[in-house]
């Protein structure tokens, strides 16, 4: 989850359809898996072998990496006018997207002393481009002769993966 923004240029070739170009960036996505090795298998065998309860035999390594999400689209749309003031608005295209991920390991181990950390063990930086199909939907709502609000859900589907992308904006119609 991460608020990003935006920017869309449309035009329309006929009355109903057009072409859209938009760029979407994406804030930074911050996670950390948690993660225990032989921490099951220890605290099974703590009465056959004399191991002490809550000991792993590996020290637990702490996982963080911080993802970016930058996509142009390329899109036709359809627009189907359900009355004076709101319209809906069907697109698709090709999705191109680049992904930051920068991911990093280090580990934390307890002693007499209290907590000893590591140095960080590891550190990458890495960048993909991927090309996909995006489709979605609009709803234009007319506040004057030119504002319009317009929420929208984009689906885009790229190297074996899902974005989801629910917007919200303002389009000036000239």
């Amino acid at each position: 989850e991460a608020i990003g923004g935006g920017l869309r240029i449309g035009a329309a070739l006929r009355n109903q359809w057009g072409i859209d170009l938009e760029f979407a960036r994406s804030g930074d996505v911050e996670w950390q898996p948690d993660v225990r090795i032989l921490a099951d298998v220890t605290r099974s065998l703590s009465g056959a072998i004399g191991v002490p309860p809550n000991i792993a035999i590996f020290p637990s390594p702490q996982f963080s990496a911080e993802t970016q999400l930058s996509t142009l689209t390329t899109m036709l749309w359809w627009r189907q006018e359900v009355n004076d003031r709101f319209d809906l608005v069907y697109l698709g295209g090709a999705a191109f997207t680049r992904t930051a991920t920068n991911s990093n390991v280090s580990y934390i181990l307890s002693g007499n002393a209290g907590i000893l950390p590591f140095p960080q063990f590891f550190e990458q930086e890495s960048i993909t481009y991927d090309t996909g199909v995006a489709v979605g939907i609009d709803g234009s709502i007319a506040m004057t002769d030119h504002l319009r609000l317009v929420p929208g859900f984009r689906l885009i589907s790229v190297a074996s993966r899902w974005i989801l992308r629910p917007s919200a904006g303002l389009q000036w119609k000239f």
